[in-house]
């Protein structure tokens, strides 16, 4: 499998091992815990006993959700490192303090035009663009690589990271992004570092939208995915998880015609369907977060197990997901409409109401906004 992170923020945090003259000695980061031992019926992996259903949305609650805007807010604005975490050696906040009182800072900045930046020493060190996809996980992306932040709600803290390569930042108004700069270095078109699979070895949003049907097809099964011509799906090599095309909730393309299928099933009616086991990931926000690594252009949690989200692929197709848990069966179901989805009556047959021909008029029919 690919390794997600080439290795961006750890030559920045070896950099700056050195400026703080650290020596080595510091604990790594742990390790992930190994998924739950299956149990006697479950040996055999989630499917080779029944298929979930498909997800299944409901009408959007009345009450106050947060919105993008709140997303947003909770990012935008600038940051100071105080601390780093790395493959080897842990820095101490005293010699990042000491780095910041020499006037030595590395700084980040959220902008409101969807711009990052990240400065190191009152240098432009590199630029990119970043989406909220909550009010504490953000997606972004420089030097064409996805790194992933996160705010700890109980400390206020932002964690940047790349596997175990970290910089910890917290909020600091005195910092702002480099004149001149517009941050906008991330590229436009399909670009080698956007990852197939995710850390667990399942396809991500990339793979779905961009890849071609045969391309897609490769990846999958290059790690471990196994095909079965009974049930019509690909099963990975635990049997936790799957992943299949669906034309509507009778019919499931075979193996052959999904090969055949252009990027993200051009002028054809697909539904893309990951399924994910739960000891794997920690929520359907956690799920979503690592397995989309591609822009996304709005989302709403209906509630903390059901999410509706706009994406958009690098070569500009526009994607409906809807993010659902069966609690049941443990499992995780993302359902990817592509756009002759959404234009054929796909989605309203999936949701039993039509919301518009197009991925903007659906959502702007289901939440009043744009996208």
């Amino acid at each position: 499998m690919k390794k997600l992170f080439p290795g961006f923020l750890a030559v920045l945090l070896a950099f700056c091992v050195v400026l703080a003259g650290c020596g080595g000695g510091g604990s790594s980061a742990p390790e992930p815990s190994p998924a739950q031992e299956q149990s006697d019926n479950k040996s055999d992996g989630k499917f080779n006993q029944q298929k979930p259903e498909e997800a299944k949305p409901e009408t959007p609650a009345p009450d106050p959700q947060p919105t993008q805007e709140d997303f947003d807010a909770a990012f935008l604005g600038g940051w100071r490192l105080v601390a780093m975490e790395g493959d080897e050696n842990d820095t101490s906040e005293e010699d990042i303090q000491a780095m910041n009182d020499a006037g030595l800072t590395v700084d980040l900045v959220f902008s409101e035009d969807g711009s990052c930046n990240l400065t190191m020493f009152g240098d432009d060190y590199s630029s990119g663009t970043w989406t909220a996809v909550s009010t504490t996980e953000a997606i972004v992306t420089m030097e064409g690589q996805r790194i992933d932040a996160t705010i700890d709600s109980s400390t206020g803290r932002l964690r940047f990271y790349q596997g175990e390569s970290a910089l910890i930042f917290v909020r600091d108004s005195s910092v702002t992004a480099p004149s001149g700069n517009s941050g906008t270095a991330a590229p436009s078109a399909p670009a080698v570092h956007y990852d197939e699979l995710d850390a667990k070895g399942n396809p991500t949003l990339y793979s779905v939208v961009e890849l071609s049907g045969a391309d897609l097809v490769k990846a999958i099964e290059d790690e471990g995915f196994k095909w079965s011509d009974d049930k019509k799906w690909w099963v990975s090599s635990d049997g936790n998880d799957c992943f299949y095309v669906s034309g509507n909730n009778e019919y499931e393309y075979l193996r052959n015609e999904i090969t055949a299928l252009g990027a993200n099933g051009k002028g054809d009616s697909c539904v893309y369907i990951i399924v994910v086991d739960d000891r794997d990931y920690s929520s359907a926000e956690d799920a979503f977060a690592k397995l989309c690594n591609i822009e996304v252009l709005d989302i709403e949690w209906l509630d903390d197990n059901l999410g509706v989200a706009a994406v958009k692929g690098p070569s500009g197709a526009t994607d409906i997901v809807l993010i659902d848990y069966n609690d049941e069966i443990g499992l995780y179901i993302l359902n990817i409409f592509n756009e002759k989805a959404i234009s054929s009556g796909l989605l309203a047959e999936y949701t039993g109401d039509d919301y518009g021909d197009t991925a903007a008029e659906v959502w702007n029919n289901l939440f009043g906004r744009s996208i």
